[in-house]
């Protein structure tokens, strides 16, 4: 599982099921993580995603929508946290890109970036258009 869909999933659990994150659950996650190979620049992000984990886990674990089924576990981060929790998963997705310029890769960053920004990513280009300027100018 990549960095960045194993935060998603962090965020995930701790939004919709905030009763199962204690202490312990995030030491756990916190340590699967670590088991990754993390360089200083990811570990530092993780730190920062888990940190914005515990604040969502906080926020749902008192609010009279925690059993709203029809919200889903991206609106739950949105309305607790807006883009201050999606900027480490965009920080982790743009490494991804970078390590590895995939289609998938590519549709993440895309998808966190404005979120994020306000903006579009790679100013709207496609991933094959970005992808050919990204290599011309190497």
């Amino acid at each position: 599982m990549s960095l960045v869909a194993s935060v998603e999933s962090l965020y995930e659990g701790v939004t919709t099921r905030p009763g199962d994150w204690g202490p312990t659950a995030f030491d756990d996650w916190a340590s699967e993580a670590a088991h990754a190979g993390l360089d200083k620049v990811e570990a530092k992000l993780v730190r920062r995603a888990m940190r914005e984990a515990q604040r969502l886990r906080e926020f749902w674990t008192s609010d009279a929508r925690v059993h709203d089924d029809d919200l889903d576990w991206r609106s739950r981060v949105d309305i607790a946290r807006g883009p201050r929790a999606w900027r480490p998963l965009l920080e982790l997705a743009l490494l991804e890109l970078e390590a590895a310029p995939t289609f998938d890769a590519f549709e993440r960053v895309r998808s966190l970036f404005p979120v994020v920004n306000n903006a579009p990513f790679a100013d709207g280009r496609d991933f094959d258009t970005w992808l050919d300027q990204a290599h011309s100018s190497e």
